[in-house]
């Protein structure tokens, strides 16, 4: 026996309503997962992604900013102090400034005014959350990666 019109009617109603309801939170929250994964893409592509410093990248560029303190200590030996620009090592001292690993816009560069001494380091290129820094008065390096 088949069903009557008006059954099929309301079958057929209710399963296309609760189709498109699904179909509607579905859609949703495919659109809302899509965003999210766009955004987390479009921060990384146009924030620099410092926020993904490996520990190698940190550790070569440790190393080669002790490279650069070196040649900073070398300028003071025969100047009787730091130079003003970290360029003043080229050529003498360095055949070119060795650039960080990490994601970073370039080294920064701090002589101190009051004392011989100086600041080195780097930061990450928009937060400015993750920076690695050298202070020659204490003669270290440390990593600081905004609390995260």
């Amino acid at each position: 026996m088949g069903k009557s019109g008006g059954e099929k009617s309301r079958v057929h109603g209710a399963l296309t309503a609760g189709g498109c309801a699904f179909g509607a939170v579905g859609f949703v929250i495919l659109f809302l997962a899509t965003f999210f994964v766009l955004s987390v893409l479009f921060a990384k592509f146009t924030t620099g992604g410092g926020w993904d410093w490996s520990e190698t990248d940190i550790e070569q560029t440790r190393q080669r900013g002790t490279v650069l303190v070196a040649a900073l200590e070398s300028y003071r030996s025969d100047h009787g102090t730091f130079p003003g620009k970290l360029d003043a090592l080229v050529p003498r001292y360095l055949p070119a400034i060795p650039p960080p690993a990490v994601d970073a816009p370039g080294w920064s560069y701090w002589p101190s005014k009051r004392e011989p001494g100086f600041t080195l380091g780097v930061w990450e290129s928009e937060t400015y959350d993750d920076h690695l820094t050298y202070s020659y008065a204490y003669k270290e390096w440390w990593y600081d990666n905004g609390g995260f």
